[in-house]
């Protein structure tokens, strides 16, 4: 009953300790029942006369040893030596286990009178035959050894050997078994491992183990490398992105000019190699769309962009053509807007001429809460959420999609942003900046009022407390919000009071 308190103790303690050892302990408690058992049996006296009384004696012991070495085994070497950092390799503990067993089975054997020393010579040639013909599983074996008292490779290391790379699920007797993100499981000898020339991913002494990974981009000279740079690194860090660490930090190099493009290197550190592709995608795709809403695109060698002269007149019409099109269906998407109804056509034109692309990948804020604003976003495709700090977490007031636009009392006022709108999937957007909007008012300052009462129609919709209002107390506060706009308008523009 002692073992059996011991064993369940251990159990408990061991659920700290992963699941190998709950494995080893729960095979542990089959033998111990084994052993309970063939003890009751043989203090009930089980019928089978004093040979099979002494038969049932002798596997009660036995058991009885292989559950004590086995408890001690995982009590001592492994969960206790363990809190220590200190824990015993896994192939040195069952050599032990083996060992221990084998000499308490002798010591057994030669209380139950067996000459034990006869069986040496037979036992030394039987040796003598098994060592010739396991040759190569001993090698496995004293690698196995090898590798796990020098820590070279440990259970839980992402590891290149030769075209195959996976994380070392476990070192046994004979082999190893690596884990690859495509969920297969290589079987490598330990020999093999001894022999070769490994890579271990994310290892350093003394420091973090993350994986520094690459993602090269090519731009086209006339952009400053400082902005390129920028912009790479705000891609990847204005917010958490899943699998890319902070510590250490990433960076972003002009690496080489090359045929007329300089080339970048935006250098990462993947903190999970379950997710070394899919974070690779994400990072990609986040500074793509970075650099297209600032106006950049990836440049290609000089060399790839020789064309004929008649294909260059093909490719000059059809992109003239392109652009009248996104050019009238700019134009289209700021009339359908009520806050720019009552400009002119010549007006659209021009402000759909200035708006700018703006993509956004899935989780991407557009913009945050508390933020400085002075540009508004018109969602072409996808959907967005907009949300509101509460409590210290986000929750999500609305949802937007195409056709609908936010921000514009940033862009007016440069308000700062009393909401984070953040994209739900792959969001194509227009941004409408301060800058498109200060010739348009220099040219006729009065189309601020009418901007400032379209801004306070708009206002009084969302707000819940007017509906306690009669029409005339609505009306005077609609006037008054307008004035007060018409006033920040003019002053977030530098113009003079509107007439």
């Amino acid at each position: 009953m002692t073992l059996a308190g011991l064993w369940l103790i251990l159990l408990v303690l061991a659920r700290s300790h992963g699941r190998d050892e709950i494995r080893n302990l729960k095979g542990l408690g089959g033998l111990l029942v084994a052993h309970l058992a063939l003890g009751l049996g043989s203090v009930n006296g089980m019928d089978g006369g004093p040979h099979g009384f002494a038969v049932m004696q002798f596997l009660t012991r036995l058991t009885g040893i292989m559950v004590g070495v086995g408890l001690f085994n995982a009590l001592v070497l492994g969960i206790t030596l363990g809190r220590f950092q200190r824990a015993v390799p896994t192939i040195l503990r069952s050599v032990f286990g083996v060992l221990a067993v084998v000499i308490g089975t002798i010591v057994l054997l030669d209380k139950q009178g067996f000459d034990v020393k006869s069986l040496l010579p037979t036992g030394a040639v039987l040796t003598a035959v098994v060592g010739l013909a396991l040759q190569k599983t001993l090698g496995n074996l004293i690698a196995g050894l090898s590798i796990q008292v020098d820590k070279s490779v440990r259970v839980g290391d992402w590891i290149s050997l030769d075209n195959l790379y996976g994380r070392v699920s476990a070192i046994r007797w004979r082999s190893s078994t690596l884990e690859t993100n495509d969920f297969e499981a290589i079987i490598v000898p330990n020999a093999q491992l001894l022999d070769a020339r490994l890579l271990v991913r994310g290892r350093r002494h003394g420091e973090p183990s993350p994986w520094r990974r690459w993602v090269k981009f090519r731009i086209d000279f006339d952009a400053a490398p400082a902005e390129v740079s920028r912009l790479a690194l705000d891609a990847i860090t204005r917010e958490a992105l899943a699998g890319v660490a902070l510590d250490p930090p990433p960076d972003c190099l002009l690496q080489s000019l090359e045929e007329g493009v300089a080339v970048y290197a935006l250098r990462y550190y993947l903190d999970d190699f379950t997710r070394d592709e899919a974070t690779d995608a994400t990072v990609r795709l986040r500074l793509l769309y970075a650099l297209r809403r600032a106006g950049y695109e990836p440049a290609l060698p000089s060399s790839q962009l020789k064309v004929s002269e008649a294909g260059a007149e093909a490719l000059q019409a059809e992109s003239a053509a392109h652009r009248k099109g996104r050019l009238g269906a700019r134009e289209a998407a700021l009339k359908s807007m009520e806050l720019f109804s009552h400009l002119e056509a010549s007006e659209i034109e021009n402000l759909a001429r200035q708006l700018k692309d703006a993509p956004f990948a899935t989780g991407e804020a557009l913009c945050r809460q508390g933020e400085a604003a002075d540009s508004l976003y018109l969602v072409v495709r996808g959907r967005v959420g907009v949300s509101v700090a509460a409590n210290g977490a986000e929750q999500e007031i609305a949802q937007l999609g195409p056709g609908q636009f936010f921000g514009e009392m940033g862009l007016m006022t440069g308000e700062k942003r009393n909401a984070t709108v953040r994209a739900l999937g792959h969001v194509d957007a227009y941004r409408l900046d301060k800058e498109a909007f200060r010739q348009l008012l220099s040219a006729r300052p009065e189309v601020a009022e009418t901007l400032a009462e379209a801004l306070a129609k708009r206002r009084a919709g969302r707000e819940q407390s007017l509906e306690t209002l009669d029409l005339a107390a609505r009306e005077h506060r609609r006037v008054e919000q307008r004035k007060v706009l018409t006033v920040r308008i003019c002053e977030f523009f530098g113009l003079g009071p509107s007439a």
